[in-house]
């Protein structure tokens, strides 16, 4: 009787040790010691950028990898949050009413990830950026890490990442290319369009 304690003694002296604070879960996976329950927390998209949707898109992955791991490994009753309860409901309502024409209880999670899809389309089709300068600030090696296998993937990712967030690998094929020159040549720059 004397190691349990009520929930008022608990609130008392702080939250229970024995569970791991959000701030110390990490410290607990770290060490093997895995929390039996840990919810996890779905995605939500922030903005309606190619780079923001792109990253949503990476981030839901992981969600949907770690929930099915759940299911098969552990045998947890969890279902995957819908696409449609990661948007803000202001926006939701916006583009069911504007966008897709649709009432917001008809939406569902196909016509949302279409609608995504299109936008990192359109963004692509419309990039006016030299891609080149971007390359150059934002893949960068990180030469502060000390193993040059760990450096060299790194810059990878971050590349692949960089070709997921600017929707590059859509825009690899001839029709892009094509468009691409004669934008260059119609806005004068002959030299960059001889070399593509």
């Amino acid at each position: 009787m004397a190691q349990t304690r009520s929930m008022d003694a608990d609130s008392d002296q702080g939250a229970n040790p024995a569970y791991p604070q959000p701030e110390s879960i990490a410290e607990h996976v770290i060490a093997g010691q895995t929390p039996i329950f840990f919810p996890l927390k779905p995605p939500i998209i922030k903005a309606f950028d190619p780079k923001a949707i792109a990253v949503f898109r990476r981030e839901r992955e992981s969600y949907l990898a770690l929930i099915t791991e759940r299911r098969e490994l552990h045998g947890d009753k969890v279902q995957p949050v819908s696409l449609k309860s990661s948007f803000d409901l202001s926006k939701l309502k916006a583009i069911s009413k504007y966008v897709l024409k649709k009432p917001v209880d008809q939406l569902t999670d196909s016509d949302l990830d279409v609608y995504l899809k299109k936008l990192q389309e359109q963004a692509t089709e419309h990039c006016h950026e030299d891609i080149e300068a971007t390359i150059r600030k934002q893949i960068i090696m990180n030469l502060s890490l000390k193993n040059p296998a760990e450096r060299v993937l790194a810059y990878f990712a971050k590349f692949d990442d960089f070709i997921a967030d600017n929707g590059l690998r859509a825009g690899v094929r001839p029709a892009t290319l094509h468009d691409m020159i004669e934008h260059a040549i119609s806005f004068g720059d002959h030299q960059k369009a001889k070399k593509r």
